[in-house]
């Protein structure tokens, strides 16, 4: 389950002496989620099938042989702050449009990327994360042109975003050439859609 999206799901008690369990409902880590107070819920059933919910953010579920006992957290445990900075971040992504012919980037773009980069922790992903930069080129021209286009798309924008910090690992840098372009336009079809680079964490 992560944590980083609305919590919710139903836990079985397998039935306990003493509190010796919990269950914690976490704030989203995502500031447009907090804003927006998506919490979400998480149901715990009891082994006699009773039915205790817990729907706001900090509120606790302790478990043990009866109902469970539900408490409201006055701050965040550490532990979970731990537990959350660990976590995979969401998929988050961004699209980098070229003109024809075009792979060096310009200032521009330049600034979109690097502010996309530093935008909401984006330059420091959690463990677990990739970042895929696949850059395309439209169906005009031939298709190793094409392919040499993209290719140089990828490294340029790959090259920008480690210097604003990210980790691109060297193959995660891919040149797709005109093939989508082709298989959506038809061949020799100039197609401003196609000239793009996207990078993706995920």
């Amino acid at each position: 389950m992560k944590a980083a999206l609305a919590l919710a799901g139903m836990l079985v008690l397998a039935g306990c002496a003493t509190y010796s369990e919990r269950v914690t409902l976490l704030e989203p880590v995502q500031a447009e989620k907090r804003a927006g107070g998506e919490i979400g819920a998480v149901a715990i059933l009891a082994e006699d099938g009773s039915e205790t919910l817990i729907d706001a953010a900090g509120e606790q579920a302790q478990l043990g042989s009866g109902a469970p006992r539900i408490v409201q957290l006055a701050a965040a445990d550490p532990l979970h702050t731990a537990i959350m900075a660990d976590l995979p971040r969401e998929r988050s992504s961004v699209s980098i449009a070229f003109r024809t012919g075009q792979s060096a980037l310009d200032p521009e773009q330049i600034t979109q990327l690097t502010q996309w980069a530093l935008s909401d922790g984006e330059a420091g992903p959690r463990p677990g994360s990739e970042i895929v930069v696949r850059a395309y080129a439209d169906a005009f021209g031939s298709e190793e042109e094409n392919l040499a286009l993209s290719q140089e798309r990828a490294r340029a924008v790959a090259a920008q975003l480690r210097a604003a910090g990210l980790d691109i690992e060297k193959g995660a840098a891919q040149g797709m050439g005109e093939y989508a372009a082709q298989a959506d336009t038809g061949d020799e079809v100039r197609s401003p859609k196609w000239r793009r680079v996207d990078v993706i964490i995920r």
